[in-house]
């Protein structure tokens, strides 16, 4: 009798399971606005998959400084989560279908992800998925 090993499923966020990149864009532009900054033309590709935290001084060349680092970041994760609010975010097809598969086989899930966490609980909270994963590591969690 063969015997099936346990498994389970690590999930990136952002273009895996949720529509983001739009949302994620215009929360840049919105702050690049706000702050009176400007953005590379290619910005967003070149930083997709980033840390705020590192796209900001390294990418965009906006500050170094640590608080400030962190207050424009908390600031462009706010506006994504408005931006949210306001346009809606669309989980990707057969994310929903697949995650509710997952679940009923019962097959441990979680998220790992440079969002942070904040983010991923709003859209978590919006599609009711709050018992779809296990463990979520956010850009808080890592250096």
């Amino acid at each position: 009798m063969s015997r099936v090993k346990p498994w389970a499923v690590i999930f990136d966020w952002d273009g895996v399971l949720v529509d983001s990149s739009a949302l994620h864009e215009a929360s840049w532009e919105q702050l690049a606005a706000e702050e009176g900054f400007s953005l590379p033309e290619d910005y967003f590709k070149r930083g997709f998959g980033m840390k705020n935290d590192e796209i900001i001084p390294h990418l965009l060349g906006w500050t170094r400084q640590a608080g400030e680092i962190r207050r424009l970041s908390g600031r462009k994760a706010a506006l994504y989560r408005q931006l949210m609010a306001q346009r809606g975010l669309a989980l990707l097809p057969g994310a929903s279908a697949l995650l509710v598969r997952l679940h009923a086989a019962s097959v441990p899930c979680a998220v790992a992800s440079s969002t942070p966490r904040e983010n991923i609980a709003a859209v978590l909270d919006q599609f009711c998925l709050s018992t779809a994963f296990g463990a979520i590591i956010a850009a808080e969690d890592v250096a």
